[in-house]
């Protein structure tokens, strides 16, 4: 690591290339290769199974649906919890998957639910799905003064449209009933003509039917013969037979009434106090939540004049706003930081010496060996240092010596002089006693 340091210090071609690099890298993941999005899709971590049963009771949803499901899947590896609703005219499973991917755990559920040969007649084809949450980027509003169905075809029109674009790949419509074609028998009538429910029922089934009829094999060829009776409108299910011979033939319109229009459930969506249709533009893969948002904004702004008249487009929930302002703060806070460090660089290092460093890597060199020299200098300066505070330990240890020695002389100069007054003060008695005996001789 420090030869490579070093290196890159002697060689600032090479530095100046590396830094460039590093900068071209990231401009290009952030321009082309980062998703620009408020919300990342993500899949969880679950396997959901519907099997709708039209017409059923939770009661009858529970033990026709959800209890098979259950005991054909229950012993497969991966399933951490399983969770189940009956609900009027649908069943469903949730299934929470542990230690294995929840596709490959989907496979082996659809598996086993399709092998399942016991689910009621009535009954729906089931459905397993792993689910996956995505977030809208922007909303078009289809309103109008126009009925539901208008409204519908205009909102297809646009939905159409916008999917043929080359930024756009998913879209759904919201606010919205799905279409119901409903055949209306009165018990009444059923009674006159000797009809049941379920006899209808079967006849519309049989009669309503796309069916393959084999292959004839030719000189020219094979052709396949494939009947197409499935009836898709309310006027192809009017025409259907219910019962025909003897010369009579009685249709579905001459016993019921067809209505084709949408579910019963009522849904009542409007934007600025009138009508709307919601077609909802997602986002999927690498596409940039900016352009889907600025392609849908584009097709509004041009496509006002095709609709049908009284009905407006509008944009709503516009997310890629949001992606905007934080795209913007980011570049605010890098302006900001690389603007707060080349104050700090300028006030901290001098002009002079990263002039050197760009230009002349020669005398990073040469300042590389005053400074061995000036660290080869302070270790002996630290050497004499350790030296002189040897030979001040030595004098301190002498000082000490002679102050002992001093003490001793100094004892001795005491002594002499408690004995030479000691003397004086003998001689002094004596000469006293010398004078007394004197005078007492000369008396």
């Amino acid at each position: 690591m420090k030869c490579a340091i070093a290196w890159f210090t002697e060689t600032g071609v090479a530095a100046n290339l590396l830094m460039v690099a590093i900068l071209g890298f990231g401009l290009y993941g952030l321009s082309a290769r980062i998703p620009l999005e408020v919300f990342p899709a993500f899949e969880l971590d679950t396997v959901i199974v519907r099997v709708p049963f039209p017409g059923a009771t939770p009661v009858e949803v529970e033990e026709g649906i959800t209890i098979k499901i259950e005991e054909a899947i229950h012993d497969l590896a991966g399933i951490k919890t399983m969770r189940s609703v009956a609900a009027e005219n649908l069943g469903s499973v949730t299934v929470e998957v542990e230690g294995i991917d929840p596709r490959e755990l989907m496979n082996d559920i659809k598996a086993r639910v399709d092998a399942i040969s016991t689910f009621p007649v009535d009954s729906e084809r089931p459905v397993v799905y792993v689910p996956e949450i995505r977030r809208d980027v922007i909303t078009v509003v289809v309103s109008g003064e126009l009925s539901e169905r208008e409204l519908r075809i205009a909102a297809e029109q646009v939905r159409d449209d916008l999917t043929s674009l080359p930024e756009i790949s998913q879209i759904e419509l919201d606010g919205v009933r799905p279409y119901e074609i409903a055949i209306e028998v009165s018990e009444e009538t059923l009674r006159q003509y000797g009809l049941t429910l379920a006899g209808v029922a079967d006849a519309v089934r049989r009669a309503s039917l796309d069916l393959a009829a084999g292959s004839v094999r030719t000189s020219g060829g094979e052709i396949l013969i494939r009947t197409q009776g499935q009836a898709r409108v309310g006027s192809e299910f009017e025409g259907i037979p219910v019962r025909a011979g003897s010369g009579t033939r009685l249709t579905v319109s001459d016993i019921g009434v067809v209505r084709d229009g949408f579910d019963e459930e009522p849904v009542d969506a409007r934007f600025n106090g009138r009508p709307a249709v919601f077609v909802d533009v997602k986002r999927v893969g690498d596409q940039n939540a900016i352009d889907v948002a600025d392609a849908v904004k584009a097709y509004v702004a041009e496509s006002a004049s095709r609709l049908p008249a009284g009905v407006q487009l509008d944009t709503w929930r516009d997310r890629s706003l949001v992606v905007k302002a934080r795209l913007n703060t980011l570049t605010r806070n890098a302006i900001q930081g690389s603007i707060l460090i080349l104050l700090l660089l300028t006030l901290f290092l001098r002009g002079k010496v990263k002039l050197n460093y760009t230009r002349n890597p020669q005398a990073i060199k040469r300042a590389e060996e005053t400074r061995q020299q000036f660290d080869e200098v302070v270790k002996q300066l630290g050497d004499q240092e350790q030296q002189l505070a040897t030979q001040l330990e030595a004098a301190k240890q002498g000082v000490a010596k002679s102050t002992g020695m001093l003490k001793r002389f100094d004892d001795v100069q005491k002594s002499i002089d408690d004995a030479i007054r000691t003397a004086t003060e003998t001689a002094s008695q004596s000469t006293e006693q010398l004078k007394t005996l004197l005078a007492t001789a000369s008396a």
